[in-house]
């Protein structure tokens, strides 16, 4: 039981705080602190994912959904990336 309480313990932040982005990301882009709401929720799962795969050894199945869960709260940092790098691009830059 204590083992269940405690990958929940990590698995409810990590899935609440991806959300979390992925509203911000969605609903909250013309607040004054978007950019802030957004690193700092990035942060946070960027940490409790790390947090997750120590605890789980880097089995398949976690490590699965810890990507997943990545790709999709933090989707906001790769759509920026993939951005700069098409503004890379020579004659493509706004």
């Amino acid at each position: 039981m204590l083992i269940i309480k405690k990958k929940l313990s990590l698995w409810i932040p990590f899935t609440i705080t991806s959300l979390l982005t992925l509203y911000v990301y969605s609903y909250l882009w013309n607040t004054g602190l978007y950019w802030l709401l957004l690193i700092s929720l990035g942060a946070v799962s960027l940490l409790l994912a790390g947090r997750i795969i120590k605890y789980e050894r880097l089995q398949r199945l976690p490590l699965t959904l810890v990507i997943i869960g990545l790709i999709i709260g933090q989707w906001w940092f790769f759509e920026l990336v993939f951005a700069k790098l098409i503004w890379t691009i020579k004659g493509f830059a706004p």
